[in-house]
């Protein structure tokens, strides 16, 4: 399958679930949102990997594991500031402002992977980052 559709299908899914958390931000407790967010994330994300890999070995414990470890606490710790902000403000300013995280991880992309940097790049950056500022105001 192509990483376009892959890309297209994660940006409805993350957009359509951003939406449904900020319906129920005020209904219930960040907290229990969160934890059934995290637990059906958790249920669909196994089993989906434990079918994608039958009858392959799982090796589990490799010293890269640490990576996906310290990657795994970052989200949980942005996923709880991020349910605990939901109901402070309205949507379409928190979502946007989230959405610098992207700016963030392409910049850390190219300091740390020595990534190409051209102009265009540059001018992609500027531009998302403007336009997520621009929606947040």
């Amino acid at each position: 399958m192509s990483w376009k559709i892959l890309i297209g299908v994660t940006i409805l899914c993350w957009g359509a679930y951003s939406i449904m958390l900020k319906y129920v931000a005020d209904r219930m407790a960040w907290q229990v949102s969160l934890l059934a967010f995290v637990l059906s994330y958790s249920v669909i994300v196994a089993a989906f990997s434990l079918w994608q890999m039958k009858g392959q070995s799982l090796e589990i414990l490799t010293p890269a594991l640490a990576w996906p470890l310290l990657a795994g606490g970052l989200c949980g710790l942005g996923g709880i500031t991020y349910f605990k902000a939901l109901p402070l403000a309205p949507g379409g300013l928190i979502m946007p402002l989230m959405g610098l995280f992207i700016p963030v991880a392409a910049l850390g992309c190219i300091l740390l992977f020595h990534e190409r940097l051209g102009v265009r790049e540059v001018i992609g950056l500027l531009c998302g980052v403007a336009s997520i500022v621009l929606l947040a105001r």
